[in-house]
């Protein structure tokens, strides 16, 4: 198997996902909370330290765009009764190709929360998340992604060293070795 980054706000995996597989490979899905974003936790004042990789990614005009573009998200939480980040690993889960999430998690009440809350979601939500997600959470995505031109780059290669140069290579390889995916489809999926 191999880890794909999927989210409510990004789903560029689902095809390489499908064919992985189908060729009987598992997925490891990664940030299903998209930086925070999905947990429900952040608003329009919210700051991030500079050390910290979400202050150049969530910058206050990225942040204010991505609660705009997720109310829809936040207002099927609520009308589901759960909580957002509850969503968020729902939705990941309910992928039959990811054989399991990583979750972040920096405290004990996030740990508990992530095991304690889930839930099998319904194919209507499922939908319907991917539906926004095409209608307006690709478009954050790019938001969010454009920052690393502005010195992003640099700072993920400093605070992640060589890891994520060994991720790279290792999902060059399975590339190449497999023809699972092409290269394009393979640098939209890690992207």
């Amino acid at each position: 198997g191999f880890q794909l980054v999927l989210s409510v706000i990004n789903q560029r995996a689902s095809s390489v996902m499908r064919r992985a597989a189908e060729a009987g490979y598992g997925i490891i899905a990664r940030m299903p909370l998209h930086f925070g974003l999905l947990a429900g936790k952040f608003d329009v004042t919210s700051r991030f330290d500079h050390t910290d990789h979400r202050s150049f990614r969530l910058t206050p005009n990225v942040l204010e765009r991505a609660l705009d573009d997720l109310e829809p998200y936040f207002e099927r939480a609520a009308s589901l009764e759960v909580p957002p980040a509850n969503l968020a690993l729902a939705f990941v889960m309910s992928h039959r190709e990811v054989s399991t999430v990583i979750p972040g998690i920096r405290t004990p009440d996030q740990a508990r929360m992530n095991t304690e809350g889930p839930f099998e979601l319904p194919d209507d939500d499922v939908l319907a998340l991917q539906e926004l997600y095409r209608e307006r959470l690709a478009g954050l995505l790019d938001l969010i992604e454009e920052r690393f031109g502005e010195g992003g780059y640099e700072l993920l290669a400093e605070e992640l060293g060589r890891a994520i140069v060994q991720n790279i290579v290792m999902l060059g390889f399975f590339t190449a070795a497999t023809g699972l995916v092409t290269r394009e489809q393979m640098s939209d999926a890690v992207t």
